[in-house]
């Protein structure tokens, strides 16, 4: 279980280093930045930095791996990223959707459960 867990962590930052890059092209001092917990198996996205006269602080995605799981904890964005997995090879049944109802994940073809 451990090599699938650093699999998915480093499809997860890849995924996240990838957009936080790309998002941070754009022009403004809020900037994006992905933190790891390897140790405790999550990892996040979070915004931070001057909006105009206004301090802002905002997490984005926060993903756990468990029990050879990806739990999307959150998605703050219009990022389809569960999508984004099943391309890097992640199984649907893999992807466990804290957004979802138990009802619309099975619908879905995704886990279900708790964290």
């Amino acid at each position: 279980m451990e090599d699938k867990s650093e699999k998915y962590l480093a499809i997860l930052a890849d995924i996240l280093n990838s957009l936080a890059n790309w998002w941070n092209n754009a022009p403004g001092d809020v900037k994006n930045e992905v933190i790891i917990d390897k140790e405790k198996r999550h990892i996040l996205m979070v915004s931070t930095g001057r909006n105009k006269d206004r301090f802002e602080y905002l997490v984005l995605f926060h993903f756990k791996v468990q029990d050879g799981k990806i739990w999307v904890l959150k998605n703050n964005t219009d990022e389809d990223l569960d999508r984004e997995l099943w391309k890097q090879g992640v199984p649907i049944k893999d992807i466990v959707v804290g957004r979802h109802s138990d009802f619309e994940r099975n619908l879905k073809g995704y886990e279900y459960g708790m964290v």
